[in-house]
């Protein structure tokens, strides 16, 4: 494949796995109804590829005092491990379905408990510029599964440690 990954890069996990040919990105639009349905676009991607490449249209936001409850079912309807929380103040957080099992776990009223009380507000970001591989590595360095994507101030998306790492590994494996 000329050192371009094989990456299907999904936000709804039911959509399958990386194919032969054209790389291909998944990306799921929402209809009026909520119902997620998949769109494809071509694209090569490699691990020199600038992180924008790959990130998702319109990140998922969802209100600091969503409940986990209903945090959960956001996360589930949109197949997504990941949602940006808007703070009252303007800020953002990133709240994952990882954070809402350890509130759950440590017994947290899942009617009760805002998204605030769980998300992340030191959002670790990567420049819409920066190539895969150094945006895979700052995933590494900072021990986390997911970054905000930012071009100057605006938000982009998000990029999950699965997103770029598949492509990574994908180029490495067609090295050899």
């Amino acid at each position: 494949m000329n050192g371009a990954g094989r990456v299907a890069v999904a936000t709804d996990r039911r959509l399958g796995a990386a194919r032969d040919g054209p790389v291909v990105r998944r990306v799921v639009e929402a209809w009026s109804s909520g119902v997620p349905r998949a769109r494809e676009v071509e694209m090569d991607v490699d691990a020199k590829a600038p992180v924008r490449r790959i990130v998702q249209a319109e990140p998922v936001s969802v209100d600091e005092r969503m409940t986990l409850n209903s945090l959960a079912a956001v996360l589930a309807a949109r197949g997504i491990g990941v949602a940006l929380v808007r703070r009252a103040d303007g800020g953002l957080g990133i709240v994952s379905e990882r954070d809402v099992t350890r509130a759950l776990a440590d017994a947290a009223d899942p009617d009760a408990v805002w998204a605030a009380d769980v998300m992340t507000e030191d959002l670790v970001t990567v420049d819409a510029d920066d190539r895969v591989v150094d945006a895979a590595l700052r995933l590494i360095d900072e021990d986390i599964r997911h970054a905000v994507v930012v071009d100057g101030d605006e938000v982009l998306g998000v990029v999950s440690a699965r997103d770029l790492f598949r492509i990574v590994t994908e180029e490495l494996l067609d090295s050899w």
